[in-house]
Formats: structure tokens, C-alpha cells, sequence
């Protein structure tokens, strides 16, 4: 079956210790792969998104302002919560299981080839070969051999499925949001119209760097030669990092702070957009749907995204499209009120940047309500920087684990730390992701907020509790999209 070829490869996303190196992540056997199969991505116009907060919604705005723009569009995201169709979407619509089993059927084969090669320590000739050299992945286009050293994993396997269901589509463009870093990264085989960097903070320092200077490396990865960037680094060492790389591989940087601004104009997700240098010298005010004061920002990267798109390859990109698309882009688990229920909102914060940007939520739009987290979160992650920050906010923290693999940071130590942190917060530990909320729901108060988050696979088992949970216990949860947001 698909789901077991799929599950016996080794999955970073599950693992808390990955090897984030040359020898784990081979650009060169990911492009080998993609040369088996029939070179996917090539000629594909494909718009490249990573960053460490904002990258999973400014790829969407990206996707939505070309959909609303009449393109035929594929978004590759990572990770699903639900199913795995869902990272990948063509004009919206996941991958459905029939077409992924078909397209798993597609690329055994080769992964196998492939695997026994390395098995037996055979190379493989070939013309083009992707190197890593100065933090990019770049065409070589002379003979070289290629080895497999390590095994195709289960994201390099899925980005090239990715890609095939694009192709097999007849995309106009694809969306490409980086699972981790960039320079590595087997989104990175490609070579997009546009790479778009939306903000570079500390998050995943095992594998990345404990320094902004080695995140912003990592991230720089995925700019190529000639082609433009659109960055969102603020921090100064991180900032330098990005621009040196532009300027090595001769590829224009627009810079969010210095080519273009923003400025919040209302309480209802307004900001003004202004650029100061073409193609995107013009003021204009925008909407944006999404709750919370820091997608400002992620849609003026998606803006100037979009115009550089328009300006320099042509795109169609009406401005009604890219109004009608910030204003009504959702993507599930940022800031989402479940529908249904009374202020219960799902997250996927889990970096000290992202967490602050959901309490600064909280403090502006309930700054008198009562408010109740119900938290977890994997063991790679900074996690006592964020309980230092939850119990300094909370007024009850319901502490818990997820269920979907091993990464998880035991119950146990999250309460310990907690208690260690303030010995007279209300603090309750439960292993069961239903038993935490069932109890946070047991204590909200009308008016009181309930906030779930710490992580994408929190929300996710969250998500199918909620599904699950009769009126009886909190409203009608049984809607799988979330409400536009009002307050």
C-alpha cells in the first residue's frame, strides 16, 4: 500500500535530532531523483517561499492573489494536519487519496532503484548534477558522478510528488513553500521566478545554527542567480547575511523596511503599503483577512511578490485580484477561531517570534479577557523561552503532549519547569491532548478565551477532537473550515 511505502522512509518531520547536512539532505541524489523522473519542475514557473515565521501565509497569499488572478495555480505546503492531499493543492483543492496512491505507485520504483544502487555502492553518470557550494544549489552542466550516500527520504518523496501532481494538473505556476532551512531543502532543486525569504528568527537550531548569521545562511540558500528576491529579514546579522548572498549571485533584493513599507491604518486588518522603488513604487491600502497584526507584513512580501511577477515576466495580476486575495485568504491553524465555539482559536506557534505574535493578538483584541492555553510542543524547540512566556500570560495553562509521533516534549518536564517558573500559577498536566481541552473548556467562562498551540501537531489532533466533540460538550464543532474572522 502507498501509506507503507510512504511511512518506512525516514521522516525528518518526525524526528528530533534530524542531520540537517550535506550528507542527510543530497541535493544531488534529490536532483537525480527528479531526473528519473522525467524532470517535473523544469520550465515550471514556480514562485519559492521559505522563512522561519510567515512562510506557510505568505506562500498562501502568494497562491491566492494568482488564483484570483485566473492562473491555474499548485501550492505545495508542509505540514498537513489532516491528510497529507492537503500539501498539495491545485486552485485550492487537496490531492485526493486515489491520485496520491497513483502518483506513490509512480515514484516506488525509482526510490527502490535508487535504494539498491546504494545498496551496492554503484554511481550513476549524468551531464547535470545539482552541487552545494557557498550556501546554493546550482547546475554544474559538466560530467560528474552521482552517489547515493543516504537512503530518498519521506519529504524528498513527496516534494517530487508534489511537482509530478503539478505537472499532471497543467499548473500555470506553483507555489513552493520550503519544509525546513532552504539550502538543503529538496524544494531547493528548483529554479523559481521569484524566492521570497519572509523573516529569519531563531527556530530549529539543532539542525540550522544556534546564531541568526547560521539561520540566515540557510535560509539565503534558496536565492539563485539572477533571479529576485524579496526579503523580510529585519535583524541586522541576519539582514547582511541575505543581502551579501543576493549581491554574490547578482540577484535583486527587495527589502522589506528600506523597498517597501508597511503602516496599520485601521483596526480591521487595514495597512498601507508603500514602495519606494520600481516595479513597486506605489502606495496602496490593503485588507488583510487573516486576525493579527504581523500578516501586514507577510502580504506586503506576497505584494511585492506579485508585482515583480506582473512587471518582469508578465503574469496577469490584476490589482482587484491581489485585494480580493489578502482579504480573503484563510489557512487553518494561524489565529483560526474554530467555528461554532465562543474565542477558541488554534495556533501553530512554536518559536519565540510566532508566540509573541499571537500574544500581542490576545492583548489587543481581548486585552480583558480571561485566557486559557492548552499547550504542547516538540522537544527540538526552545520550549522553556515559550513557557516562560505563556505562564507570564496565562491564567490557566493546560500542559499536554501530541499523539503523532515521537517528538513531543514529555508532560512531565513542561509541568516541572512551569512549577519551577511560578510556583502559584494554575497549572494543570494532562498526556491526553482531549482530556487537557475538555478540561480547558470545563473552565472557560463566556468571554473567556481558549487558545490552543505550541504546535502544528497539537493543532492537528486538536482539530480531529474538536470534529469529534458532540454539542453537548462545547457547541457545534463538525466545520472543517474556519469562520471569517470578526470581533
Amino acid at each position: 500500500m502507498s501509506s507503507d511505502f510512504l511511512n518506512s522512509r525516514i521522516n525528518y518531520e518526525k524526528l528530533s535530532a534530524a542531520d540537517y547536512s550535506a550528507q542527510a539532505f543530497k541535493l544531488d541524489r534529490v536532483a537525480e531523483f527528479h531526473r528519473r523522473l522525467g524532470s517535473p519542475a523544469d520550465g515550471m514557473p514556480i514562485v519559492h517561499v521559505t522563512g522561519t515565521k510567515g512562510k506557510g501565509s505568505t506562500a498562501g497569499m502568494i497562491a491566492g492573489i494568482l488564483r484570483a488572478s485566473g492562473q491555474r495555480v499548485g501550492f505545495f505546503q508542509s505540514p498537513h494536519f489532516l491528510h497529507i492531499g492537503e500539501r498539495f493543492l491545485v486552485n485550492g483543492v487537496p490531492c485526493s487519496e486515489e491520485e496520491l496512491a497513483a502518483l506513490v505507485a509512480e515514484v516506488q520504483p525509482v526510490v527502490e532503484e535508487m535504494d539498491r544502487e546504494m545498496v551496492a555502492g554503484n554511481v550513476a553518470q549524468r551531464s547535470d548534477r545539482i552541487e552545494v557550494e557557498t550556501g546554493s544549489a546550482f547546475l554544474s552542466g559538466h560530467s560528474r558522478c552521482a552517489s547515493f550516500p543516504a537512503a530518498v527520504t519521506w519529504f524528498e518523496i513527496i516534494t517530487m510528488i508534489a511537482l509530478l501532481h503539478f505537472r499532471r494538473q497543467g499548473v500555470d505556476v506553483a507555489v513552493l513553500e520550503v519544509g525546513m532551512g532552504g539550502r538543503l531543502d529538496a524544494t531547493n532543486i528548483c529554479t523559481p521566478l521569484v524566492s521570497v525569504i519572509t523573516s529569519v528568527s531563531l527556530d530549529h537550531t539543532q539542525q540550522l545554527g544556534g546564531t541568526l548569521p547560521e539561520i540566515a545562511y540557510e535560509k539565503a540558500g534558496i536565492i539563485k542567480p539572477g533571479v529576485p528576491v524579496v526579503s523580510g529579514a529585519l535583524e541586522p546579522s541576519a539582514k547582511a547575511v541575505v543581502e551579501k548572498t543576493a549581491e554574490a549571485r547578482g540577484a535583486e533584493i527587495f527589502r522589506f523596511g528600506e523597498d517597501f513599507t508597511t503602516k496599520i491604518s485601521g483596526s480591521r486588518g487595514e495597512f498601507i503599503f508603500h514602495g519606494t522603488r520600481p516595479p513597486c513604487d506605489f502606495s496602496e491600502t490593503y485588507r488583510v483577512g487573516m486576525p493579527g497584526r504581523h500578516h501586514a507584513q507577510n502580504a506586503a512580501l506576497a505584494v511585492t511578490a506579485a508585482v515583480i511577477l506582473r512587471k518582469k515576466y508578465g503574469f496577469s495580476i490584476p490589482s482587484e485580484a491581489i485585494h480580493t486575495a489578502l482579504r480573503d485568504t484563510r489557512l487553518p491553524g494561524r489565529l483560526e477561531f474554530w467555528p461554532g465555539t465562543e474565542n477558541v482559536i488554534l495556533d501553530v506557534a512554536h518559536n519565540e517570534a510566532s508566540l509573541a505574535a499571537a500574544l500581542d493578538f490576545l492583548r489587543e483584541t481581548f486585552p480583558a479577557a480571561r485566557k486559557h492555553f492548552v499547550f504542547a510542543v516538540s522537544s527540538d524547540k526552545d520550549w522553556r523561552t515559550l513557557l516562560e512566556k505563556l505562564t507570564a500570560e496565562a491564567d490557566t495553562l493546560f500542559l499536554t503532549e501530541y499523539h503523532a509521533n515521537s517528538r513531543f516534549t514529555p508532560v512531565e518536564m513542561l509541568a516541572a519547569y512551569c512549577r519551577e517558573l511560578s510556583p502559584s500559577a494554575e497549572i494543570h498536566a494532562f498526556h491526553d491532548p482531549r482530556e487537557a481541552l475538555q478540561a480547558a473548556f470545563s473552565r472557560k467562562k463566556p468571554g473567556d478565551v481558549v487558545m490552543i498551540l505550541g504546535s502544528f501537531f497539537l493543532v492537528a489532533e486538536v482539530m480531529e477532537v474538536l470534529r469529534g466533540f458532540p454539542d453537548s460538550i462545547y457547541g457545534n464543532t463538525t466545520a472543517a473550515q474556519a469562520a471569517p474572522f470578526s470581533r
